[in-house]
């Protein structure tokens, strides 16, 4: 598939490719390429919502205002 106008360098057209590592993007104007991750990838790298949850306490809070 063609993105025309897409480079997120040169604005040139981007073509979608596939190899045995897996999708990316690459520039046909200026060579650019950027790999796309894969969705296993991606849920490795996220965080867990229980971890980054901040806790408030809202005592502490207004203890410190007043």
């Amino acid at each position: 598939m063609i993105y025309l106008r897409a480079c997120f360098r040169c604005r040139g057209d981007i073509v979608l490719d596939r190899d045995i590592h897996g999708a990316y993007f690459k520039c046909l104007q200026c060579g650019f390429s950027r790999d796309i991750p894969s969705p296993e990838e991606v849920r490795e790298a996220a965080v867990p919502l229980h971890a980054a949850a901040v806790v408030f306490d809202a005592t502490e809070a207004r203890e410190e205002a007043a």
